[in-house]
């Protein structure tokens, strides 16, 4: 989806950036039917990595404001979550002929 690419590029995230990223969206647990051991094991792993993400930042990038840097990946995070959920709808949508397999934007969205 065009609008990712270029918040990607915008950013720009380093590779420890980027791993952080993929591993904050896959314990993303938000909008599942999971237990509340799950939650503590995700609770977990996210602190760990914020923090693991918080030294990198102060030490190796010298970020000298390491807040806002965390915020933008954060919302990088929701922005990737927000275009995932956007192409299940289109799909569902168009399994249930809400929408035409020629529809404009199902179409630019299954050419990416």
């Amino acid at each position: 989806i065009p609008e990712v690419r270029e918040t990607l590029k915008r950013f720009n995230p380093s590779d420890e950036e980027f791993l952080a990223l993929v591993a904050l969206t896959f314990w993303n647990l938000e909008n599942t039917d999971v237990g509340e051991e799950a939650m503590r094991v995700r609770d977990h792993y996210r602190d760990v990595l914020l923090k693991e993400l918080h030294v990198i930042y102060r030490s190796s990038l010298q970020t000298y404001n390491c807040a806002v840097r965390l915020g933008e990946l954060m919302m990088l995070q929701q922005t990737l979550e927000k275009s995932n959920a956007m192409v299940e709808h289109l799909e569902v949508f168009r399994l249930f002929n809400v929408l035409p397999d020629d529809n404009f934007v199902y179409a630019i969205q299954r050419e990416d």
